[in-house]
């Protein structure tokens, strides 16, 4: 399970400000912010078992499964994720 880290708000011009989450104090209210996120090891580390990999031809899911099976990955798992662009 992944764990929510503090959120760190940062100026366009790289200068920080202080906050965490829906507690960020701004300096000034008309700056724009750049959201930051910074991977945990355990993310880095669970990102590069993975692969990810798009369905071509409008194919089924349980239909691509079962193929990948068939080629000897039996603990290989897929999750839709969601239509393409």
């Amino acid at each position: 399970m992944v764990q929510k880290k503090d959120v760190v708000s940062e100026e366009t011009k790289g200068d920080t400000f202080l906050g965490g989450g829906s507690s960020t104090i701004l300096k000034n209210p008309s700056m724009k912010l750049v959201r930051m996120y910074r991977s945990t090891m355990d993310d880095l580390k669970w990102a590069r078992k993975g692969a990810v990999s798009t369905v071509i031809n409008g194919e089924a899911v349980p239909l691509v499964q079962q193929r990948i099976e068939d080629a000897g990955f039996t603990d290989l798992v897929i999750t839709p994720l969601g239509a393409d662009k």
